[in-house]
């Protein structure tokens, strides 16, 4: 079977790169946010240690900072805090699709040892790349039936928050999301990992890690409901 990429699939990757670029990032570090303790709203992701998420809930009510608890992204939040940055969630593709900061709990901790909200660029990343804007992205017959799911997360990121359109027409398509065992041979065909691959992981990390091809991702869904009612099928656009 011949591997599989987006068309373009080598823009794309430069493109990635420098939007993962400290350039695209906030500018050279300074000691403290540049966001006010009075705007800034929290929402966490990916604890599974309760005792690991109540220090963290403590550490964000003695900040004086706003905690947005619900299982779903809040568009109001300003910081999605991880437990560490290898956790990817909805909550963390939302967020970095919506310009958010994504940080690991280093962040809050250390600014509950500094009194103030320390500068986040050593603790995580926050994304100004749009790799799904305007974009028509389809699914092949068997991605749909093998891979439901991944098929509601696809829905999510790429129209939810990314600004594409999903549509049911594979020959308008811009790109069709394929199962890894997909008989369908077109030059615009894309596999899911390399799909939300699009979306960072964590900085830093290396590029090279990053862009590996056909890595398997580790997607983490345990604290959120977004899938409960939110997402049909009727959500893919007919045109």
């Amino acid at each position: 079977t011949t591997t599989t990429t987006t068309k373009n699939s080598t823009e794309q990757q430069q493109q990635q790169q420098q939007e993962m670029s400290p350039s695209k990032f906030s500018s050279q570090e300074s000691r403290r946010s540049k966001i006010s303790s009075s705007d800034c709203v929290i929402q966490i992701t990916g604890f599974h240690d309760k005792s690991a998420k109540d220090e963290i809930i403590n550490c964000i009510q003695n900040l004086g900072l706003i905690l947005s608890d619900g299982s779903d992204f809040d568009s109001n939040s300003t910081h999605i805090i991880v437990p560490n940055n290898k956790v990817r969630t909805l909550k963390t593709f939302a967020a970095a699709l919506n310009h958010k900061w994504v940080v690991t709990q280093e962040w809050i901790k250390d600014s509950i040892k500094k009194g103030y909200l320390v500068s986040e660029n050593n603790y995580g990343f926050l994304f100004k790349g749009e790799p799904y804007k305007q974009l028509r992205v389809a699914f092949s017959p068997d991605f749909q039936k093998k891979s439901p799911d991944l098929v509601k997360t696809v829905i999510y990121v790429v129209q939810t928050h990314g600004g594409g359109k999903i549509i049911d027409s594979i020959t308008d398509s811009d790109w069709i999301v394929v199962s890894s065992d997909s008989q369908l041979t077109s030059s615009n065909q894309i596999y899911f990992d390399d799909l939300i691959g699009m979306i960072p992981h964590s900085y830093p990390i290396s590029l090279q890690e990053r862009n590996s091809p056909h890595k398997r991702i580790a997607l983490d869904f345990s604290d959120s409901s977004t899938f409960s009612d939110s997402f049909e099928m009727s959500q893919i656009n007919k045109k």
